[in-house]
Protein backbone atom coordinates (compact mmCIF):
# COMPACT_ATOMS: atom_id res chain seq x y z
CA UNK A 1 0.00 0.00 0.00
CA UNK A 2 2.86 2.43 0.75
CA UNK A 3 4.58 4.07 -2.20
CA UNK A 4 8.33 3.78 -2.75
CA UNK A 5 10.16 7.07 -3.14
CA UNK A 6 12.42 6.86 -6.18
CA UNK A 7 13.62 10.43 -6.36
CA UNK A 8 12.92 13.76 -4.65
CA UNK A 9 13.90 17.31 -5.58
CA UNK A 10 13.34 20.56 -3.71
CA UNK A 11 11.79 23.02 -6.18
CA UNK A 12 11.08 25.93 -3.77
CA UNK A 13 12.52 26.75 -0.38
CA UNK A 14 11.50 29.66 1.82
CA UNK A 15 11.34 30.31 5.58
CA UNK A 16 7.89 28.82 6.09
CA UNK A 17 7.35 26.52 3.11
CA UNK A 18 9.22 24.12 0.92
CA UNK A 19 7.83 22.49 -2.20
CA UNK A 20 9.19 19.08 -3.07
CA UNK A 21 8.76 17.14 -6.32
CA UNK A 22 8.71 13.40 -5.70
CA UNK A 23 8.86 10.51 -8.13
CA UNK A 24 7.20 7.46 -6.62
CA UNK A 25 6.41 3.85 -7.44
CA UNK A 26 3.01 2.52 -6.37
CA UNK A 27 2.72 -1.11 -5.14
CA UNK A 28 1.36 -2.18 -8.54
CA UNK A 29 4.47 -0.75 -10.23
CA UNK A 30 2.91 2.41 -11.68
CA UNK A 31 5.13 5.48 -11.54
CA UNK A 32 3.72 8.74 -10.19
CA UNK A 33 5.77 11.68 -11.43
CA UNK A 34 5.58 14.47 -10.51
CA UNK A 35 3.93 14.38 -7.08
CA UNK A 36 4.25 17.69 -5.24
CA UNK A 37 4.50 17.84 -1.46
CA UNK A 38 4.34 20.99 0.66
CA UNK A 39 6.75 20.80 3.58
CA UNK A 40 5.28 23.02 6.30
CA UNK A 41 6.20 23.48 9.96
CA UNK A 42 4.16 21.69 12.60
CA UNK A 43 1.79 23.90 14.57
CA UNK A 44 -0.49 23.99 17.60
CA UNK A 45 -4.16 24.84 17.92
CA UNK A 46 -5.47 25.69 21.38
CA UNK A 47 -9.02 25.45 22.74
CA UNK A 48 -8.68 27.87 25.69
CA UNK A 49 -11.38 28.17 28.35
CA UNK A 50 -11.30 30.92 30.96
CA UNK A 51 -11.96 30.40 34.65
CA UNK A 52 -15.55 31.62 34.04
CA UNK A 53 -16.02 29.00 31.26
CA UNK A 54 -15.73 31.20 28.17
CA UNK A 55 -13.84 30.06 25.08
CA UNK A 56 -11.17 32.48 23.84
CA UNK A 57 -11.67 32.81 20.07
CA UNK A 58 -9.77 34.96 17.60
CA UNK A 59 -10.95 36.70 14.45
CA UNK A 60 -8.40 37.48 11.76
CA UNK A 61 -8.00 37.96 8.03
CA UNK A 62 -6.80 34.93 6.03
CA UNK A 63 -5.19 35.92 2.73
CA UNK A 64 -5.30 32.40 1.24
CA UNK A 65 -9.11 32.32 1.24
CA UNK A 66 -9.52 36.11 1.23
CA UNK A 67 -11.83 36.00 4.27
CA UNK A 68 -12.04 37.14 7.87
CA UNK A 69 -12.07 33.90 9.84
CA UNK A 70 -13.29 33.04 13.34
CA UNK A 71 -10.85 30.54 14.84
CA UNK A 72 -9.01 29.24 17.85
CA UNK A 73 -5.62 30.67 18.77
CA UNK A 74 -2.61 28.80 17.45
CA UNK A 75 0.52 29.00 15.44
CA UNK A 76 3.61 27.48 13.91
CA UNK A 77 6.63 26.00 15.60
CA UNK A 78 9.50 28.48 15.31
CA UNK A 79 12.86 27.15 14.07
CA UNK A 80 14.48 25.17 16.88
CA UNK A 81 11.25 24.56 18.81
CA UNK A 82 10.31 20.92 19.41
CA UNK A 83 7.99 20.84 22.45
CA UNK A 84 4.36 21.21 21.32
CA UNK A 85 3.05 22.33 24.73
CA UNK A 86 5.63 25.12 24.94
CA UNK A 87 4.59 26.27 21.45
CA UNK A 88 0.91 26.15 22.45
CA UNK A 89 1.55 28.21 25.60
CA UNK A 90 3.66 30.75 23.69
CA UNK A 91 1.14 31.15 20.87
CA UNK A 92 -1.82 31.56 23.25
CA UNK A 93 -0.10 34.38 25.13
CA UNK A 94 1.17 36.06 21.95
CA UNK A 95 -2.17 36.02 20.15
CA UNK A 96 -4.55 36.66 23.05
CA UNK A 97 -2.71 37.77 26.20
CA UNK A 98 -4.23 34.74 27.98
CA UNK A 99 -2.00 32.16 29.63
CA UNK A 100 -1.35 29.89 32.58
CA UNK A 101 -4.03 27.24 33.02
CA UNK A 102 -3.92 23.48 32.59
CA UNK A 103 -2.87 22.39 29.09
CA UNK A 104 -3.58 18.90 27.82
CA UNK A 105 -2.87 17.39 24.41
CA UNK A 106 -6.20 16.03 23.14
CA UNK A 107 -5.00 14.79 19.77
CA UNK A 108 -3.01 15.38 16.63
CA UNK A 109 -4.31 16.00 13.14
CA UNK A 110 -2.79 16.01 9.67
CA UNK A 111 -3.96 19.26 8.01
CA UNK A 112 -3.87 17.84 4.47
CA UNK A 113 -1.94 14.53 4.35
CA UNK A 114 -2.36 14.20 0.59
CA UNK A 115 0.03 17.07 -0.08
CA UNK A 116 1.40 18.36 3.26
CA UNK A 117 3.82 16.74 5.69
CA UNK A 118 3.00 18.65 8.89
CA UNK A 119 1.10 17.87 12.08
CA UNK A 120 -1.33 19.99 14.08
CA UNK A 121 -1.06 19.45 17.83
CA UNK A 122 -4.43 20.05 19.49
CA UNK A 123 -4.61 21.33 23.07
CA UNK A 124 -7.36 21.88 25.58
CA UNK A 125 -6.30 24.71 27.94
CA UNK A 126 -8.55 25.11 30.96
CA UNK A 127 -8.71 27.95 33.49
CA UNK A 128 -6.66 30.36 31.39
CA UNK A 129 -6.44 33.92 32.66
CA UNK A 130 -5.34 37.20 31.18
CA UNK A 131 -1.62 37.52 31.84
CA UNK A 132 -0.71 40.48 29.69
CA UNK A 133 -1.26 42.05 26.31
CA UNK A 134 -1.14 40.54 22.85
CA UNK A 135 2.32 40.37 21.31
CA UNK A 136 1.42 39.97 17.64
CA UNK A 137 3.69 39.23 14.71
CA UNK A 138 4.07 42.01 12.14
CA UNK A 139 1.52 40.35 9.83
CA UNK A 140 -1.14 39.66 12.49
CA UNK A 141 -4.21 41.75 13.30
CA UNK A 142 -6.25 39.67 15.75
CA UNK A 143 -9.52 40.48 17.51
CA UNK A 144 -10.27 38.46 20.66
CA UNK A 145 -13.78 37.17 21.40
CA UNK A 146 -14.83 35.56 24.69
CA UNK A 147 -17.64 33.14 23.85
CA UNK A 148 -19.72 31.03 26.26
CA UNK A 149 -19.46 27.32 25.41
CA UNK A 150 -23.21 27.10 24.72
CA UNK A 151 -22.96 29.95 22.21
CA UNK A 152 -19.98 28.24 20.53
CA UNK A 153 -22.05 25.08 20.08
CA UNK A 154 -24.77 27.15 18.39
CA UNK A 155 -22.15 28.78 16.15
CA UNK A 156 -20.94 25.32 15.10
CA UNK A 157 -24.50 24.32 14.24
CA UNK A 158 -24.83 27.43 12.05
CA UNK A 159 -21.43 26.64 10.41
CA UNK A 160 -19.96 29.98 11.48
CA UNK A 161 -16.59 28.28 11.95
CA UNK A 162 -15.12 27.64 8.48
CA UNK A 163 -11.51 26.65 9.32
CA UNK A 164 -11.63 22.85 9.06
CA UNK A 165 -8.75 22.05 11.42
CA UNK A 166 -10.09 24.44 14.05
CA UNK A 167 -13.55 22.96 13.69
CA UNK A 168 -12.06 19.52 14.32
CA UNK A 169 -10.24 20.75 17.43
CA UNK A 170 -13.42 22.39 18.73
CA UNK A 171 -15.37 19.16 18.32
CA UNK A 172 -12.60 17.13 20.01
CA UNK A 173 -12.43 19.58 22.94
CA UNK A 174 -16.20 19.79 23.40
CA UNK A 175 -16.41 16.01 23.36
CA UNK A 176 -13.59 15.80 25.91
CA UNK A 177 -15.35 18.28 28.20
CA UNK A 178 -18.67 16.45 27.82
CA UNK A 179 -17.22 13.05 28.74
CA UNK A 180 -15.90 14.53 32.01
CA UNK A 181 -19.28 15.95 33.12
Amino acid sequence: MKWDLIESDLVLSDNWIKVRRDKCRMPDGKIVDPYYVLERPDYCVIFPITTDRKVVLVRQYRQGAGVVSLELPGGLFEPGESDPESVARRELVEETGYGKGKFRLIGTLFPNPAVQNNTAYCYLAEDVTITGEQNLDHNEDIEILLTPIEQLQEMLTRTEIKHAIHLGVMLMALNELKTRE
